[in-house]
């Protein structure tokens, strides 16, 4: 069955155990270990089998129920993951800054897990509201029955003085390649071969409905606030879930640090370089509307001091000429 919160639950396929023909079966009675069968489940509304489901039937006496040996069911170990998440870039971002810049960093976080946050690197003094990152995050993931998978992906503007500015939100619902994941013990990267063959089917994702940019990374749209329709422009990711088994025998290094591969991330373009020039740091630290704003202003102030400076000798020569 599918369980609903909601609404009934719903049907997904039955087999049918037929515990006489067992019982009555000279070869099963004769197999001290009884076998692990694999049943197909079927549904009225189709011939195809609707998965299988592995099962274990043994038949006792209600004598032999004193001497034999109870079996223990345990719940099933939490998996442990690690979901590499890599925020390329962005695009559409407003500047939040009075003079025409934005100090852009992401925080991600699953649902339920603020506190437990993971930020990349912030590209300061961002002008034209596409901020490049080309930044790893890895987040260790511990996938328990009742965790909520949702990644929240959170945009902002960092602020030196006061709090940081919330440019906005992206959500994405890992619940369906978590469960790949630990279903089958390998690796899973979402990209659009696996996005087109499954995930296009997926509610959740069929809602995220994601750009691709290529073949592993697409864009996603950030809004202002969770729930909100109005959106404050675009982000870059990608996404790959394994298990910590597997994250030990072939790490990667966090944001682009040693080992950078799976992929390579070079470092990202647009960002602030240190200089010796001042005028160089100056144009790209201040927004060019701002900078011309600032250059007419300087040449206002010069003409106003060069005039203040000329004028007493300007004054003097005009009423000498004027009494002359």
């Amino acid at each position: 069955m599918d369980y609903d919160d909601l609404f009934g639950n719903d049907l997904i396929g039955t087999t049918i155990l037929d515990l006489e023909d067992r019982y009555f079966s000279h070869f099963w009675q004769s197999v001290p270990s009884k076998p692990i069968e694999t049943r197909p489940l079927s549904h009225p509304s189709s011939s195809v089998p609707q998965g299988f489901v592995r099962c274990w039937v043994d038949i006792l006496p209600e004598s032999a129920r004193a001497s034999s040996p109870e079996v223990f069911i345990e719940k099933e170990p939490a998996q442990e993951l690690e979901i590499r998440l890599i925020v390329y870039g962005a695009r559409g971002v407003p500047l939040m800054d009075i003079e025409g810049t934005s100090d852009v960093f992401f925080k991600c976080y699953f649902a339920g897990q603020k506190k437990k946050s993971y930020t990349t690197d912030c590209h300061y003094r961002n002008m034209d509201g596409c901020p490049n990152f080309n930044y790893r995050v890895k987040i260790p993931f511990k996938n328990e029955p009742k965790t909520d998978k949702r990644l929240y992906i959170t945009c902002w503007d960092r602020d030196l003085i006061g709090s940081n500015d919330s440019i906005g939100v992206s959500v994405v619902d890992l619940t369906a390649v978590i469960k790949d994941v630990c279903l089958t013990q390998r690796a899973f990267d979402v990209g659009k071969r696996y996005w087109n063959s499954y995930l296009s089917e997926v509610d959740e994702w069929k809602n995220l409905d994601p750009e691709w940019e290529d073949r592993d990374s697409f864009w996603i749209p950030i809004y202002e606030k969770e729930g909100f329709a109005k959106t404050n422009g675009d982000v870059r990711i990608g996404i790959s879930i394994v298990t910590k088994e597997a994250a030990a025998r072939d790490p990667l290094g966090k944001g682009r640090s040693e080992p950078n591969a799976s992929p390579y991330l070079p470092a990202p373009e647009g960002r602030v370089e240190l200089s010796l020039n001042p005028l160089k740091m100056l144009r790209q630290i201040v927004h060019p509307k701002y900078l011309r704003a600032l250059r007419n202003y300087v040449c206002c102030i010069i003409c106003c001091v060069i005039c203040a400076y000329l004028a007493p000798s300007i004054i003097s020569n005009m009423v000498a000429n004027f009494f002359a």
